[in-house]
């Protein structure tokens, strides 16, 4: 997704923010289930950080797409 989002045209900016802050949020979150140990105080950092930018990155994308396709 990230990637693809580097080919927007410049008028969806906002999207390709959305795509990288929702790449950041998928980043932590493999990092937190398949490399942190299950004890590992960062975890409780990691939790914040991967719903934070997940928010983020959905709410960029309203905001860059939404209302730009009919219905």
């Amino acid at each position: 997704m990230g990637i693809l989002a580097l080919g927007l045209p410049e008028t969806a900016r906002v999207g390709l923010l959305a795509a990288l802050v929702f790449v950041v949020s998928d980043a932590v979150l493999s990092l937190e289930v398949f490399v942190l140990p299950h004890g590992a105080s960062i975890r409780q950092i990691t939790s914040r950080v991967v719903w934070g930018t997940y928010f983020a990155a959905q709410l960029l994308f309203l905001l860059g797409f939404g209302g730009q396709l009919p219905l």
